[in-house]
C-alpha cells in the first residue's frame, strides 16, 4: 500500500507539522502589545500589588490582541469597543456571581450575545470571545462588588496604556 501524495494517514489531511509561518504576521503589534503587557505586570509586582495583576495586564493584552493584524482602519475604535466590553463583562460576572441560578442564566445570556455578536466581523469574533473569557473568571471568581469596580478601573487602565503605546508606535512609523 502506498502513502497519498497529498498528505499524511488515513484521510489524506495535511499533519500539523507541516504549519508554515504566515509571512503577514504582525509582529510589530504582537511585540508591543507583549512588552506594553510585560512592563504593566512588573510595575505591579514591583509595587506589591499582587491583585491588581490580573485585571491590569487583562485589560492590556486582551485590547492589544484585539487590534493586532490586518484591516486595521481604525484601531482606536477596536480598542475602545474591546475595553468596554471587557468592563462590562468584569461589572457583570462579578454582579451575577454570588447567586448561582442567575450566574447560569446571565452565562447563557451572554453567550447568546456574544455569539450574536461574533458573526458580525472578524474583529467582533475575537472581541466577543475575549469578553466571555473576562465574564467567565469574575462569574467564576465571586468577590464583593468594591473588588470588581476596582477591577474594572484596572482593566481600563491597562487598555489606555496599551492604546498609548499603540499610538506612539503608530506615529513613529
Amino acid at each position: 500500500m502506498h502513502r497519498p501524495e497529498g498528505g499524511h494517514g488515513l484521510w489524506d489531511l495535511p499533519s500539523l507539522l507541516d504549519f508554515a509561518r504566515p509571512s503577514h504576521a504582525a509582529w510589530a503589534d504582537v511585540v508591543r502589545g507583549a512588552g506594553i503587557t510585560t512592563l504593566l505586570g512588573w510595575i505591579a509586582l514591583t509595587l506589591n500589588a499582587p491583585r491588581a495583576l490580573l485585571p491590569l495586564t487583562l485589560g492590556s493584552v486582551f485590547t492589544a490582541i484585539a487590534e493586532t493584524g490586518q484591516g486595521r482602519e481604525h484601531p482606536w475604535r477596536t480598542m475602545t469597543w474591546t475595553t468596554s466590553w471587557l468592563t462590562l463583562a468584569t461589572g457583570f460576572g462579578a454582579a451575577v456571581g454570588e447567586n448561582a441560578p442567575l450566574a447560569v442564566l446571565a452565562s447563557g445570556a451572554m453567550d447568546l450575545i456574544c455569539a450574536s455578536a461574533a458573526t458580525h466581523h472578524t474583529r467582533t469574533a475575537v472581541t466577543s470571545l475575549l469578553t466571555l473569557v473576562v465574564f467567565t473568571i469574575y462569574v467564576g471568581y465571586p468577590g464583593p462588588m468594591v473588588s470588581a469596580l476596582h477591577d474594572m478601573g484596572l482593566i481600563l487602565l491597562g487598555r489606555l496604556l496599551q492604546t498609548i503605546g499603540c499610538a506612539v508606535v503608530l506615529a513613529c512609523q
